[in-house]
């Protein structure tokens, strides 16, 4: 079976004249269902038996948090992780990310300015927000003045890969994945906001809908102009930054930047 959505090729197992066939996908389960039942028929398979689909299982790393259980990390940074969890309320199982974030409490208003820009664009289907029902005030109130920053960040919609690392064979899909990460930013610079680490690795792609979400919010400000030179990914700098690090210029720059 070939699906865009799936995570994994699939892995079969043979026992004597029974074949096994065993798909990971991050497609919801209603959804998934539909895909066997598909091709079965396709094959002619007139059995009435419906293929077995597998609920995740908590693993040993898994803990419960505000209502969603946070699996283990998939990907790790300098201050923090960020892994997949489960929205638990309901009888369905809602995907979504969660980045773990440890740092000097010195770090305390970078972590406070990434929660309030994920709050600012609460909604927009190409900008990553917080989880509607993620309680971020709660989440804040529990540090302490002068310990470790300890928080979980819940986030939606979940990406399971980077724009970075996709194929560009499609050239109509990447064309929509480009047109989804402008129409982002276009409305992160409406609103007033420089995002300041725009780069191939800050747009994920949601393999479910598909589409371009852009990620990492922590160094976005709300300015028209700026003249720290010290955020970005340096291979991605705006040449106007890369100005201001050599001191070859000393003047201020804005939202194009990000282009």
């Amino acid at each position: 079976m070939d699906s865009p959505h799936l995570l994994t090729p699939a892995l079969g197992i043979s026992i004597g004249v029974l074949q096994y066939v065993f798909d990971f996908t991050d497609l919801p389960p209603e959804t998934y269902a539909s895909q066997p039942t598909s091709l079965r028929q396709q094959r002619g398979w007139i059995t009435p038996e419906m293929p077995a689909s597998l609920t995740p299982t908590p693993s040993a790393r898994s803990h419960a948090y505000q209502g969603f259980l946070i699996d283990s990390a998939v990907a790790k940074g300098t201050y923090g992780s960020v892994g997949f969890g489960w929205r638990l309320s309901g009888n369905k199982r809602e995907l979504i990310a969660a980045k773990h974030i440890i740092c000097p409490y010195r770090q305390y208003p970078m972590v406070n300015n990434e929660l309030v820009m994920l709050c600012r664009f609460q909604g927009h289907p190409n900008v990553v927000h917080v989880a509607s029902d993620y309680d971020y005030h709660q989440a804040m109130s529990e540090q302490k003045a002068g310990q470790i920053v300890d928080i979980y960040i819940i986030m939606e919609p979940a990406t399971s890969t980077k724009l970075g690392a996709i194929s560009h064979n499609d050239v109509k899909q990447s064309q929509i994945f480009f047109r989804d990460a402008l129409s982002g930013l276009s409305h992160m610079h409406k609103a007033g906001v420089i995002h300041r680490d725009l780069s191939p690795n800050n747009i994920g792609i949601n393999k479910i809908e598909p589409k371009a979400v852009l990620l990492d919010l922590g160094c976005a400000i709300k300015a028209e102009t700026d003249m720290d030179c010290r955020v970005g990914t340096i291979a991605f700098l705006a040449p106007e930054i890369m100005a201001l690090k050599r001191s070859e210029s000393a003047q201020p720059f804005n939202a194009k930047a990000d282009v």
